[in-house]
This record gives C-alpha cells, structure tokens and sequence, in this order.
C-alpha cells in the first residue's frame, strides 16, 4: 500500500508526476467515533504532516464515507480508516441516510448512477418531499441552527474538522451504555467488507496509502470476552488480506466510562486529545 517512488520510472504522465509536488496530508476517515475522539491538530503538529479529521455520522453507511474520502483523497496521502464495528454491518438505507442525502448531501447524490438515485427517489417519504420542496422555495422557514442542539452543528467544527467545546462538564447527566458489536460478533459476511476492499484497492491504483486501527469505545466486560477477540482478530485479518496495515491493538481503544461524553463511541474533548496522544506514537512507524 506505499505509494511509489515519484522518481522510479519515466511512464508517469505529467500529471501523475505533478500530483507529488503536493504536500501530502493524513485523512482520519470515519463515523463520529473520529470526530469526538481524534483530534487532526494533534497528529499534525506532533508529525508535521497536514492532518484532516473527515469523521461524520456512523448512520451514513460505510459507502457514503468512503466515497467523501474517495472525493477529498489525493495522490500521496495517507489515509487512516477508524470505522465503528457497526459500519462493517451496515450499508446506511434509512430515514437518517436519506433525509441527509436529499438535504445536505447533493453532490454525492448526483455521483450516483441512475438506478441509485432512483432507488433515492422512491424510498424517500413523500413528507419528506414536501418539506424540502417548500424549504427550496422558502429557505427563511427553517432556521440554520435547531434549537438544543448542543454541540451538534457546523460552528463546532474546527478548521482542521476536530468536534470542539465537549468538556466532560457539559455532558449529559447519564447515557446508554448500548453494548456494540465488538462484544456481540460480526456476521459471516459482513456487509461493508466488500465496499471496503473496494476503496482499498483504489486507493492502492492511485498511489493512496491506506491503514485501519479501532474505534474508541466504551470499556466493559464483554469486550474482554473470547467473543470480542474474536471479532477484533477478525477486522485484523480482512484489513491483513486486502493489504492494509492495522495499527495497535483493539484493547488500545477501550477507555473508561468517565472519558465519554454522550454516546459509548464519544470521547469528551480532553479524553479525545489524550486518546490521540497514544495513538500518534502507534503511528509514528508508519508516517516515515
């Protein structure tokens, strides 16, 4: 998965050539587990290496988050994939992925082909419609910000794409500790390994490094079981056989209850730069 010697070989077009006189950047591709709990400043100014955190919505599906990396990613960069043990299972169909591809996402919905865009059209609710289509022409009806939102909108987002001012402080007074698939086992065919192994090889055609690690989670004791080794081992070798290097070990990314903010996968901002302390060492080999 390295990306060849730019002086190796005189075949490359101009272009391909001229593609390396671009600095390399490091993209942290995932759900919110990234957002909330890697923090890009902190790679970037202990590598020196333009860092960028691209972590969105988990209930998007694997396949809209790699095709924003596949839109962003250039000749030369690294990529780092930091995917929730659900985004393995789940192909994103539902209200959530659809309400945000009509409303918010149009460029990726024009990328589709046509039967994609069909199948858009059809599953979307006609309520739904509506809404949009008088939003369109009244724009002034819908304010920017939903009120309660807390840290969930764009002014939070930082000029390198880290999640901002979600102090341990400001957290909800209790949260859910759902149990995630790490502890309850992968199916025999997940459904995004394909997907996966697609972009991989992609990237690899494109001169794009690509390496995994694990996703933050909330620590308990089923993650420590037979079954959650299992599953992590089972990540280790999909990522092994397309060729992907996977950085540190799964247990690395377990943190205790009183470090997350308001989901088993958010990190609290002081949590989030610790985390990623830790994990720039892990990194270290890999960025030379």
């Amino acid at each position: 998965m390295f990306p060849r010697n730019p002086h190796a070989g005189h075949s490359r077009s101009i272009a391909e050539n001229r593609s390396w006189q671009r600095p390399s950047r490091r993209l942290l591709v995932g759900g919110s587990s990234v957002l909330f709990g890697l923090n890009a400043r902190v790679i970037e100014r202990q590598t020196g290496l333009r860092t960028l955190n691209l972590g969105t919505h988990a209930a998007l599906g694997a396949p809209y988050i790699l095709a924003q990396a596949r839109n962003l990613a250039q000749s030369g960069d690294t990529i780092l994939l930091v995917f929730e043990y659900e985004l393995y299972v789940s192909n994103a169909r539902d209200d959530v992925w659809l309400d945000y591809l009509v409303a918010r996402a149009p460029d990726h919905f024009h990328r589709l082909s046509l039967i994609e865009q069909w199948d858009v059209f059809m599953l979307t609710p006609g309520k739904r419609l509506k809404i949009g289509l008088k939003n369109r022409f009244n724009p002034g009806s819908y304010p920017d910000h939903i009120t309660g939102a807390g840290v969930y909108y764009s002014d939070y987002i930082d000029s390198w794409g880290d999640q901002i001012h979600h102090p341990q402080s400001a957290a909800p007074a209790a949260f859910e500790p759902l149990p995630t698939l790490l502890g309850r086992g992968l199916p025999e065919h997940p459904a995004s390994f394909p997907a996966i192994e697609s972009f991989c090889r992609w990237a690899q055609e494109h001169h794009i490094r690509v390496l995994a690690t694990y996703p933050n989670v909330l620590d308990q004791p089923v993650l420590h079981t037979p079954l959650a080794k299992k599953t992590a081992a089972r990540v280790a070798d999909f990522y092994a056989k397309i060729g992907v290097p996977v950085v540190g070990e799964y247990t690395d990314s377990l943190v205790p209850a009183d470090q997350f903010f308001d989901t088993v996968y958010h990190l609290d901002d002081e949590a989030a730069l610790a985390r990623t302390q830790r994990l720039v060492e892990k990194l270290r080999p890999y960025l030379k």
